[in-house]
């Protein structure tokens, strides 16, 4: 784990800020983030893990893991490259 954060410089960014919730399905904790239903590891009490996928309390284990993050940077230059 890395204990030391590079400085970002968010100037000519928009920066918004996502309340996420806590959850938990079955016996496991998650982060949930109410608006998109996405779903992060819950790692301690307050530190947020990797994205797992999103919340559907129908789906058989109430989540759906082949959602990809549509916020990650890396997953949409991927997909622009291929075309």
């Amino acid at each position: 784990m890395e204990n030391s954060f590079e400085e970002f410089d968010a100037d000519g960014y928009e920066i918004e800020y996502v309340k996420l919730v806590p959850i938990t399905i079955g016996l496991t904790s998650y982060f949930r983030d109410p608006n998109k239903n996405k779903l992060y590891k819950k790692i301690k009490d307050k530190m947020i893990g990797e994205y797992i996928g999103r919340y559907n309390p129908l789906a058989e284990n109430g989540i759906i893991t082949d959602i990809p993050d549509s916020d990650d940077e890396n997953e949409r230059s991927e997909e622009d490259d291929s075309e």
